[in-house]
């Protein structure tokens, strides 16, 4: 059996771990097939690779290093050190956590392995150490491939000692990322029971996911420009953001900045970090896999409000399906997706993305020397609610993933239907992730909108979702047809990067034309009514 370098790295400690209560021995031999399968499993990063053979790890790891490279824009420049490390551990926390929700999630929350190993001769203990350090061998080697060009920068610009905090400091923030992540799903399992606790998984997966990346634009905000320089300006959020407890020791040791604020927010990272960790081993790690054994409990019963709101669902697909064939694989398609939680790690973030990119965009100026009411009152008159459009880009991406399903292979399914067309199945498939999903979220952020820009945008409004629906047919146009749910994960090949670029001219010509006519009299209900006419014409043309 292959011996990985790391193992061997890790036999150095075999003392310590023998102190501790582990079986070191055992302890290695999972590692060392856990380190196997590593290199089999296609990581998020290569979820669009066509090639079925070759270590799939390796690969990864040289996207990551390209990452690293493209992050050299903010550690070459004379920018600020403060600046420069919460940008990069801001950026390192995101790639982090997304991976681990991702690619770990799932061996944070195995049972099958459980059940496999403990009948054995392998106790709890070793079994959940090879499990913690599985994970964070994983995370070390992927941190340190995106990491390599700033090392290297940083040790050049800045001494050796650069090196050494960094290290230090990178070792911090993944046992921060890791700990949290447990605590958070020792919480739900401690929380919830059966059907709804997998249901609520999924949620937290795709809320966590969009809390980094919302907490992110925060990073960038904790900075001020006076007269050309950039500037840290402490308030009390800045005092939450994890990068700025992990960039703080670099001001203090290399700048010889021991303001207040930078002194605080170092032993932030350090008390923080070592809390989590007393209370992962203390609190989480014993009683973990206990409260695991709940994911094998199917039971859970749909409410009452659940059932009155698929049937207002059905009622409304009525209107809009009039076809007998269309409904079958509308109700099909909301199954699916309902029953498939990989399926809806995916579409979710995208939906949130559309719903949180626009307002970012809209609020990207506020707390530059302007207050938040003031900020609101001069964006009652103006045109600032075309960056909606930026929730299209979004939406559409998720379009693509309608093909996309863990049971592809019962895809066979098709071609015993009588059926003389396909355009039932992709008509109705499209219109139940229009009416489910796309709708929905489209709908929370134009609550948002009029809120900030009052009821005189609602025909704007009404022309950019109708712009959705003529984009949503000229993508299904433009691209290969891939028949709903009959491709695998790693299969969507090169269409979400052609969807995207065909998307970005056909929301450019849309925002230009929206321009346009808004100049005329009566432009807007013209551009409506011919918009509405295209829809009834060309809908089903389209998924011919």
């Amino acid at each position: 059996m292959k011996d990985f370098f790391i193992l061997r790295l890790l036999d150095k400690g075999e003392y310590l771990f023998t102190k501790l209560g582990v079986n070191y021995r055992t302890l290695r031999s999972i590692l060392n097939v856990k380190l196997i399968m590593d290199e089999r499993r296609v990581p998020t990063v290569l979820s669009n690779d066509e090639e079925k053979e070759g270590n799939y790890f390796k690969k990864s790891l040289f996207i990551y290093a390209l990452m690293g490279v493209f992050m050299l824009v903010f550690m070459i420049p004379s920018f600020p050190l403060f600046f420069k490390m919460s940008i990069i551990y801001g950026l390192l926390l995101f790639m982090i956590i997304s991976s681990l929700i991702s690619d770990f999630s799932s061996v944070l929350l195995d049972v099958n392995e459980k059940n496999i190993l403990l009948p054995k001769p392998v106790d709890y203990k070793t079994l959940n150490m090879a499990k913690t350090i599985h994970v964070l061998i994983y995370l070390l080697t992927i941190s340190l491939a995106i990491s390599g060009p700033l090392i290297i920068a940083g040790t050049i610009i800045y001494g050796i000692s650069f090196l050494g905090i960094f290290l230090v400091q990178l070792f911090s923030l993944l046992g921060f990322s890791i700990f949290t992540t447990s605590l958070l799903y020792y919480l739900i399992l401690r929380l919830f029971d059966g059907e709804k606790l997998k249901d609520i998984i999924n949620y937290f997966q795709i809320g966590f996911t969009l809390l980094v990346t919302l907490s992110y634009q925060f990073v960038g905000r904790a900075f001020g420009f006076i007269d050309l320089d950039i500037v840290f300006t402490p308030r009390w959020w800045t005092y939450i953001l994890p990068p700025t407890w992990f960039s703080a020791p670099f001001v203090v040791l290399l700048d010889k900045d021991y303001s207040t604020s930078i002194i605080w927010l170092s032993i932030l990272g350090v008390v923080v970090s070592i809390c989590m960790l007393v209370i992962y081993l203390k609190l989480i790690a014993p009683y973990f896999d206990k409260n695991l054994a709940k994911l094998s409990d199917n039971s859970g019963k749909l409410s009452a409000k659940a059932k009155k709101r698929a049937m207002r669902k059905l009622l409304l697909s009525k209107i809009f399906l009039k076809d007998k064939n269309e409904q079958t694989f509308y109700k099909f398609t909301k199954r699916m997706i309902a029953s498939e939680r990989k399926f809806k790690l995916r579409l979710f973030p995208s939906l949130g993305f559309s719903v949180i990119f626009p307002l970012i965009f809209l609020f990207n100026n506020v707390g530059y020397g302007q207050s938040f009411e003031s900020y609101l009152d001069s964006m009652k008159n103006s045109s600032t609610y075309f960056v909606l459009y930026v929730s299209l880009i979004m939406l559409i991406s998720a379009l693509p993933m309608i093909s996309i399903s863990e049971k592809y292979n019962a895809a066979w399914v098709y071609q015993v239907i009588p059926l003389n067309s396909g355009t039932p199945i992709y008509s109705g498939a499209t219109k139940a992730l229009v009416i489910n999903y796309f709708s929905p979220a489209f709908m929370i952020s134009s609550g948002l909108f009029v809120w900030v820009f009052g009821a005189r945008i609602l025909p704007d409004l009404l022309i950019i979702f109708f712009n959705l629906l003529l984009l949503i047919m000229f993508v299904t146009l433009v691209t290969p047809k891939d028949l709903p749910f009959s491709q695998d994960f790693k299969y969507i090949k090169d269409k979400s990067t052609k969807t995207f670029f065909y998307s970005i001219g056909f929301i450019i010509v849309s925002v230009v034309a929206h321009f346009l006519v808004r100049r005329a009299a009566f432009g807007l209900y013209i551009y409506m009514a011919i918009s509405m006419i295209a829809i009834k014409f060309f809908w089903q043309r389209a998924f011919k």
